[in-house]
Parts: structure tokens; C-alpha cells; sequence
């Protein structure tokens, strides 16, 4: 391996001679790191915790731990303990039911998003009408998040 440096770039080249990496070359390094556990109470619209605003080149991967959630047993047992990540939410109720001669279904999920400086904890509900209303059950999680960057 071979580092050529010169006044607008270096280069790290393999054995064989084949430019591996340039400084033109996005680099990425981890950031930061940021443990903590929060509780979703029943029929809240959300839950705030501060985490500090990310930078136009980060990347944040947030997970979540399910520690116990009350009420549900069927979707969210196997979940339990499990650290899941969060893009998209993670539906933690389904009740599929007949409306009429119509199938239905009510819904629950949680989700967690930065939002300004603070990371956003929501349990959202939709009904078998398509309401959408606060959850109904009360979420405790152990969050992780994993700030990287890149120059």
C-alpha cells in the first residue's frame, strides 16, 4: 500500500497500484453515541428527549429496545428485548376486524424521529374509520442512537 500526497489530493494505493481512496472521497467517522430510556404513556401525542440538532452531513441510525408495552400480547411479545430499528415505525397492535361486508382494521405503532433538537417519541393510533388518534397503550423503550458523518 502506497500513500501519494500532493498539493490538491492524496491517493492510498493497494499493492497492485489501484487507487483505493481519494481525498475526493466522501469519508465517513463515527460521531457520537447517545443511550437513554423513555416511556410513552398511554394517550400522549408524544414524548420529546433532547438530542442535539444533527449537521447537514450526518447520519443518524436510531433503534429501539420494546421493554414492555401494556395491553398487547399477540404482536408485541416476540418483539420484546429486540433492538429494532425505527425507520417507518414499528407496529406494535393490529386488530383486524369486519365492517359490514368491509375488512378493517385498528392500528397501532410507535415511531421516533429527530425533530429540531430533540428526538421525537409518538405512539399513533388509527381506527378501522381511519381516525388517527394518540395510542392507546403505554411504551416503555431503551433508545440508541448512533451519530456518523462524513467530511
Amino acid at each position: 500500500m502506497t500513500i501519494n500526497i500532493s498539493g490538491s489530493q492524496v491517493q492510498i494505493k493497494n499493492s497492485a497500484g489501484q487507487v483505493k481512496f481519494t481525498s475526493d472521497n466522501k469519508l465517513i467517522y463515527f460521531k457520537s453515541f447517545q443511550q437513554g430510556t423513555v416511556t410513552i404513556p398511554a394517550y400522549t401525542s408524544y414524548v420529546d428527549v433532547y438530542f442535539p440538532a444533527p449537521s447537514d452531513n450526518d447520519i443518524i441510525i436510531l433503534t429501539v429496545q420494546i421493554d414492555s408495552s401494556n395491553g398487547y400480547t399477540g404482536i408485541i411479545s416476540p418483539l420484546l428485548g429486540l433492538e429494532l430499528p425505527t425507520s417507518g415505525g414499528i407496529v406494535v397492535d393490529f386488530n383486524g376486524r369486519a365492517i359490514g361486508a368491509q375488512p378493517g382494521a385498528d392500528t397501532e405503532y410507535i415511531s421516533v424521529n429527530p425533530y429540531g433538537n430533540n428526538l421525537r417519541f409518538k405512539s399513533t393510533a388509527f381506527t378501522y374509520l381511519l381516525q388517527q388518534t394518540n395510542g392507546a397503550g403505554s411504551h416503555s423503550l431503551t433508545y440508541r442512537a448512533r451519530t456518523w458523518s462524513y467530511l
